[in-house]
Protein backbone atom coordinates (compact mmCIF):
# COMPACT_ATOMS: atom_id res chain seq x y z
CA UNK A 1 0.00 0.00 0.00
CA UNK A 2 1.25 3.67 -1.21
CA UNK A 3 2.35 5.43 2.14
CA UNK A 4 1.76 9.04 2.70
CA UNK A 5 5.16 11.06 1.63
CA UNK A 6 6.02 14.59 3.21
CA UNK A 7 7.02 16.00 -0.46
CA UNK A 8 10.13 18.79 -0.05
CA UNK A 9 11.67 20.60 -2.34
CA UNK A 10 15.65 20.92 -3.03
CA UNK A 11 16.36 23.13 -0.73
CA UNK A 12 14.48 21.10 1.75
CA UNK A 13 11.47 23.11 2.05
CA UNK A 14 7.58 21.61 2.62
CA UNK A 15 5.66 21.54 -0.70
CA UNK A 16 1.91 20.52 -1.01
CA UNK A 17 0.26 17.86 -3.19
CA UNK A 18 -1.27 17.78 -6.13
CA UNK A 19 -3.81 15.52 -4.46
CA UNK A 20 -3.70 18.85 -2.07
CA UNK A 21 -4.12 21.25 -4.39
CA UNK A 22 -7.19 19.92 -6.46
CA UNK A 23 -8.94 18.81 -3.44
CA UNK A 24 -10.01 22.42 -2.98
CA UNK A 25 -12.58 21.66 -5.22
CA UNK A 26 -16.25 21.21 -4.34
CA UNK A 27 -17.21 17.57 -5.31
CA UNK A 28 -21.04 17.96 -5.41
CA UNK A 29 -20.93 14.25 -7.26
CA UNK A 30 -21.08 12.73 -4.19
CA UNK A 31 -23.86 14.65 -3.06
CA UNK A 32 -25.88 13.46 -5.90
CA UNK A 33 -24.32 9.87 -5.25
CA UNK A 34 -25.67 9.93 -1.35
CA UNK A 35 -29.05 11.14 -2.37
CA UNK A 36 -29.16 8.09 -5.21
CA UNK A 37 -28.10 5.56 -2.20
CA UNK A 38 -30.91 6.79 0.00
CA UNK A 39 -33.73 6.31 -2.30
CA UNK A 40 -32.43 3.09 -2.80
CA UNK A 41 -32.51 2.08 0.99
CA UNK A 42 -29.01 2.65 1.61
CA UNK A 43 -29.39 3.74 5.56
CA UNK A 44 -25.69 3.48 6.56
CA UNK A 45 -24.23 5.90 4.08
CA UNK A 46 -20.89 5.98 5.82
CA UNK A 47 -20.06 2.27 5.93
CA UNK A 48 -21.85 1.94 2.22
CA UNK A 49 -19.50 4.34 1.17
CA UNK A 50 -16.05 2.93 2.93
CA UNK A 51 -16.38 -0.67 2.09
CA UNK A 52 -16.10 0.85 -1.79
CA UNK A 53 -14.07 3.00 -1.24
CA UNK A 54 -11.40 0.60 0.77
CA UNK A 55 -11.76 -1.81 -2.10
CA UNK A 56 -10.93 0.68 -4.73
CA UNK A 57 -7.84 1.63 -2.50
CA UNK A 58 -6.92 -2.07 -2.52
CA UNK A 59 -7.62 -2.54 -6.51
CA UNK A 60 -5.19 0.10 -6.62
CA UNK A 61 -2.92 -1.28 -4.40
CA UNK A 62 -2.60 -4.77 -6.65
CA UNK A 63 -2.88 -2.74 -9.85
CA UNK A 64 0.50 -1.53 -10.20
CA UNK A 65 2.51 -4.22 -8.43
CA UNK A 66 0.82 -6.36 -11.27
CA UNK A 67 1.98 -4.42 -14.23
CA UNK A 68 5.57 -4.59 -13.06
CA UNK A 69 4.81 -8.67 -12.47
CA UNK A 70 4.04 -9.40 -9.10
CA UNK A 71 1.50 -11.50 -8.75
CA UNK A 72 -1.99 -10.69 -7.25
CA UNK A 73 -2.08 -13.06 -4.47
CA UNK A 74 1.60 -11.80 -3.38
CA UNK A 75 0.46 -8.31 -2.79
CA UNK A 76 -2.84 -9.30 -0.89
CA UNK A 77 -0.41 -11.30 1.99
CA UNK A 78 1.27 -7.77 1.87
CA UNK A 79 -1.51 -5.75 2.91
CA UNK A 80 -4.52 -8.42 4.19
CA UNK A 81 -3.93 -6.38 7.34
CA UNK A 82 -5.01 -3.32 6.04
CA UNK A 83 -8.38 -4.08 4.74
CA UNK A 84 -11.56 -6.69 6.07
CA UNK A 85 -11.89 -9.89 4.29
CA UNK A 86 -15.26 -8.38 2.30
CA UNK A 87 -13.07 -5.41 1.23
CA UNK A 88 -10.75 -7.78 -0.47
CA UNK A 89 -13.62 -10.06 -1.81
CA UNK A 90 -15.17 -6.59 -3.23
CA UNK A 91 -11.71 -5.69 -4.74
CA UNK A 92 -11.06 -8.95 -6.87
CA UNK A 93 -13.38 -9.02 -9.27
CA UNK A 94 -12.19 -5.02 -10.25
CA UNK A 95 -8.90 -6.93 -10.71
CA UNK A 96 -10.63 -9.43 -12.77
CA UNK A 97 -11.52 -6.62 -15.12
CA UNK A 98 -8.30 -4.78 -14.37
CA UNK A 99 -6.19 -7.65 -15.64
CA UNK A 100 -8.33 -8.82 -18.57
CA UNK A 101 -7.39 -4.85 -19.83
CA UNK A 102 -3.73 -4.80 -18.97
CA UNK A 103 -3.27 -8.80 -20.84
CA UNK A 104 -3.87 -6.98 -24.21
CA UNK A 105 -0.70 -4.25 -23.52
CA UNK A 106 2.68 -5.00 -22.98
CA UNK A 107 4.21 -3.03 -20.10
CA UNK A 108 7.30 -2.01 -19.32
CA UNK A 109 7.79 -0.54 -16.01
CA UNK A 110 10.03 3.02 -15.35
CA UNK A 111 8.43 3.86 -12.42
CA UNK A 112 5.62 2.99 -9.92
CA UNK A 113 4.27 5.14 -7.34
CA UNK A 114 7.14 8.30 -7.72
CA UNK A 115 7.15 10.81 -5.62
CA UNK A 116 8.79 13.79 -7.86
CA UNK A 117 8.77 17.86 -6.48
CA UNK A 118 9.10 20.87 -8.64
CA UNK A 119 11.94 23.45 -7.54
CA UNK A 120 9.99 25.56 -10.07
CA UNK A 121 6.29 25.55 -8.73
CA UNK A 122 6.82 24.20 -5.30
CA UNK A 123 4.43 21.20 -5.61
CA UNK A 124 4.86 17.44 -5.46
CA UNK A 125 2.88 14.37 -6.29
CA UNK A 126 2.76 10.66 -6.37
CA UNK A 127 2.47 9.31 -9.94
CA UNK A 128 1.18 5.79 -9.98
CA UNK A 129 2.89 4.54 -13.65
CA UNK A 130 5.42 5.57 -16.16
CA UNK A 131 7.24 3.23 -19.06
CA UNK A 132 6.71 1.71 -22.08
CA UNK A 133 2.98 0.71 -23.27
CA UNK A 134 3.05 -1.04 -26.16
CA UNK A 135 6.40 0.68 -26.79
CA UNK A 136 4.89 4.44 -25.95
CA UNK A 137 6.59 6.02 -22.77
CA UNK A 138 3.40 6.46 -21.36
CA UNK A 139 1.94 8.56 -17.91
CA UNK A 140 -1.07 6.15 -16.75
CA UNK A 141 -2.96 7.30 -13.44
CA UNK A 142 -5.33 4.79 -12.37
CA UNK A 143 -8.92 5.70 -11.06
CA UNK A 144 -11.15 3.16 -9.23
CA UNK A 145 -14.41 5.01 -9.72
CA UNK A 146 -17.52 5.74 -11.17
CA UNK A 147 -16.60 8.14 -13.31
CA UNK A 148 -13.50 10.28 -15.00
CA UNK A 149 -14.15 13.58 -12.88
CA UNK A 150 -12.32 16.75 -13.83
CA UNK A 151 -10.30 17.42 -11.34
CA UNK A 152 -8.50 13.50 -12.53
CA UNK A 153 -7.72 16.06 -15.76
CA UNK A 154 -5.92 18.26 -13.78
CA UNK A 155 -3.84 16.25 -11.20
CA UNK A 156 -2.80 14.37 -14.72
CA UNK A 157 -1.42 17.20 -16.84
CA UNK A 158 0.35 18.13 -13.05
CA UNK A 159 2.23 14.70 -13.31
CA UNK A 160 2.69 14.87 -17.08
CA UNK A 161 4.73 18.35 -16.20
CA UNK A 162 6.69 17.21 -13.23
CA UNK A 163 8.20 14.49 -15.62
CA UNK A 164 8.99 17.24 -18.05
CA UNK A 165 10.70 19.37 -15.57
CA UNK A 166 12.64 16.45 -14.14
CA UNK A 167 13.13 14.12 -16.43
CA UNK A 168 11.11 14.19 -19.88
CA UNK A 169 7.65 15.02 -20.90
CA UNK A 170 5.78 11.77 -21.99
CA UNK A 171 4.34 10.71 -25.34
CA UNK A 172 1.16 9.81 -24.28
CA UNK A 173 -1.05 10.39 -21.00
CA UNK A 174 -3.72 8.47 -19.92
CA UNK A 175 -6.34 8.70 -17.18
CA UNK A 176 -7.39 4.51 -16.97
CA UNK A 177 -10.75 4.43 -15.04
CA UNK A 178 -12.22 0.73 -13.63
CA UNK A 179 -15.81 1.31 -12.35
CA UNK A 180 -16.25 -0.58 -8.70
CA UNK A 181 -18.83 -2.32 -9.87
CA UNK A 182 -19.31 -3.39 -13.51
CA UNK A 183 -22.02 -1.75 -14.22
CA UNK A 184 -19.58 1.33 -13.97
CA UNK A 185 -17.81 0.31 -16.71
CA UNK A 186 -14.03 1.30 -18.18
CA UNK A 187 -13.16 4.30 -19.78
CA UNK A 188 -9.46 5.15 -21.49
CA UNK A 189 -8.97 8.78 -21.59
CA UNK A 190 -5.81 10.16 -22.99
CA UNK A 191 -5.05 14.25 -22.24
CA UNK A 192 -2.56 15.80 -25.01
CA UNK A 193 -2.04 19.08 -27.23
CA UNK A 194 -4.79 21.74 -25.96
CA UNK A 195 -6.56 19.60 -23.29
CA UNK A 196 -3.43 18.53 -21.86
CA UNK A 197 -2.50 22.37 -21.54
CA UNK A 198 -5.54 23.87 -20.56
CA UNK A 199 -5.52 21.42 -17.98
CA UNK A 200 -2.27 22.40 -16.30
CA UNK A 201 -3.76 26.09 -16.93
CA UNK A 202 -6.20 25.33 -14.15
CA UNK A 203 -3.66 23.37 -11.58
CA UNK A 204 -1.50 26.23 -11.71
CA UNK A 205 -4.99 28.44 -11.05
CA UNK A 206 -5.46 26.47 -8.53
CA UNK A 207 -2.06 26.30 -6.96
CA UNK A 208 -2.07 30.11 -6.61
CA UNK A 209 -5.56 29.90 -4.77
CA UNK A 210 -3.62 27.35 -2.15
CA UNK A 211 -0.82 29.90 -1.92
CA UNK A 212 -2.98 32.86 -0.95
CA UNK A 213 -5.13 30.95 1.16
CA UNK A 214 -1.86 30.28 3.55
CA UNK A 215 -0.48 33.51 2.95
CA UNK A 216 -3.66 34.90 4.31
CA UNK A 217 -4.01 32.63 7.42
CA UNK A 218 -0.76 34.08 8.10
CA UNK A 219 -1.30 37.32 7.76
CA UNK A 220 -4.67 36.43 10.58
CA UNK A 221 -2.29 35.12 12.95
CA UNK A 222 -0.03 37.95 12.61
CA UNK A 223 -3.07 40.85 12.85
Amino acid sequence: MAKRTVLKNSAGKRVPSVSTIVGQLDKPGLVYWAHKLGLAGVENLRDHRDAIGKAGNLAHDLAIPYLSGVDIHTTIEEVKDDYTQEEIELAIPIMDRFRAWAEQHEFKTAFAEKSIVSDIYDFGGRFDWYGLVDGVPTLIDFKFTKDIYPDHSYQLAAYAYLLKEKMSPPEASKIIRFGREEAEGFEERALSGEALDLSWQVFCRLLDVYSLIKRLKKADKEA
